[in-house]
């Protein structure tokens, strides 16, 4: 049900909401205390760019050789993705420290319990149930048409 397409919109229209919810849900506790609030927003920051750095640090370590998309950086390619892997690294160690200190339980930065939830239950979901019916993301572009309407540099 939440990935199905509605046929008008062309999106996971169901999937949109639930995420719209959880989101929701994660917000409120910063009506709470402003402690909530911080974790709630270093967590997000947190799995943002986990989630960005996850195709580069595929690209940087793996074996397979990546063909060249419309936009590619050339010869200067993996020396870019490591250093966005080196910037990951630290916006991650910063948005997991604390605010303030002396660290109490009321002013501690939640974010790092957050972070291990959510990577421990998607990985949960994936072992248990995705791995079965997702095949990876869908072309939609071809790149004869990517090639018409831009120009890249080939390596």
């Amino acid at each position: 049900m939440w990935h199905t397409i509605h046929p008008r919109l062309s999106c996971p229209l169901y999937g949109v909401w639930l995420s719209c919810l959880v989101g929701f849900i994660l917000g409120l506790p910063y009506l709470i205390n402003t402690t909530a609030y911080s974790a709630v927003t270093s967590l997000c920051t947190i799995c943002l760019y986990v989630a960005y750095g996850l195709p580069l640090l595929c690209r940087v370590f793996s074996p397979i050789k990546f063909s060249p998309g419309p936009f590619h950086l050339g010869r200067w390619s993996i020396y870019i993705n490591i250093i966005g892997l080196i910037w990951i690294i630290l916006i991650v160690v910063l948005f997991v420290l604390p605010p303030e200190y002396p660290v109490t339980a009321i002013n501690m930065n939640y974010a790092s319990v957050g972070f291990l939830t959510v990577l421990i239950v998607s990985s949960l979901v994936y072992i248990f149930s995705a791995r079965y019916w997702f095949k990876g993301p869908r072309i939609n572009v071809s790149m004869e048409n990517q090639s018409e309407s831009s120009t890249y540099v080939k390596s």
